[in-house]
């Protein structure tokens, strides 16, 4: 077994560890939505929170760092980088991409939101009840729609990963 393919199984286990922490928070959102008692709320945004951090956001950066540095082991720049670079798989590139593009939405909308939804959760603890607000941070489209478009581009990656189309 050589060092290129030690990274690359590092690499996949990072992935796993951000796909099953996803996997485990929405499920953990969709609980914490359906909940009528603020304690059950406030218990699912706590695994939600967790999930996110000790997951999706480790499990996030060390998928990419991996991936870059197993990829510069099995071709340099020229395999990141793709035809910028005069090579001719593109495929890392596509990923790399995508990931930017998730980064911004998570910075853009749901870091925003989150913070909002930790706010009201706060506010209905203090009233030891959920309140209209905290339902409406639960349901915030934006947000929900912002989780929906990072999973889709996760399995893009996923998918640009496995088949390596071009």
């Amino acid at each position: 077994m050589n060092l290129a393919l030690i990274l690359k199984l590092l690499h996949i286990l990072a992935a796993f560890a951000l796909v099953g922490g996803e996997v485990g928070r929405t499920i953990a959102m969709q609980r914490a939505r359906q909940a009528t008692d603020i304690k059950v709320v406030a218990e699912m945004l706590k695994i939600f929170t967790f999930l996110t951090t000790r997951f999706v956001s480790t499990g996030g950066m060390l998928t990419v760092l991996l991936g870059l540095i197993t990829a510069g082991a099995q071709g340099g720049l020229v395999l990141i980088l793709g035809f910028l670079m005069g090579g001719t798989i593109n495929w890392v590139l596509a990923a790399l991409l995508l990931y930017v593009v998730i980064m911004a939405i998570v910075a853009l909308v749901s870091a925003p939101r989150g913070k909002a939804l930790g706010q009201a959760l706060g506010a209905a603890m203090g009233q030891g009840q959920i309140t209209p607000e905290l339902t409406a941070a639960l349901n915030n489209q934006a947000m929900r729609a912002a989780g929906t478009t990072t999973q889709i581009l996760m399995l893009v990656i996923v998918i640009l990963m496995v088949l390596k189309p071009f």
